[in-house]
């Protein structure tokens, strides 16, 4: 599942509400979800090599 920008903008506005203005310290998931993403860029490119 890729998220598009407009999906992340959606979940960052979401985010926003629960925090309200209090930017929390980055999360483990968030780490992991960036690490998956970074792998799947990766992946996409050395495929196209």
């Amino acid at each position: 599942m890729t998220a598009t920008g407009r999906n992340r903008d959606e979940v960052a506005r979401e985010r926003a509400k629960y925090f309200e203005g209090v930017k929390p310290l980055v999360t483990r998931q968030e780490v992991d979800e960036a690490i998956a993403e970074q792998r799947r860029i990766w992946e996409q490119q050395n495929q196209q090599q």
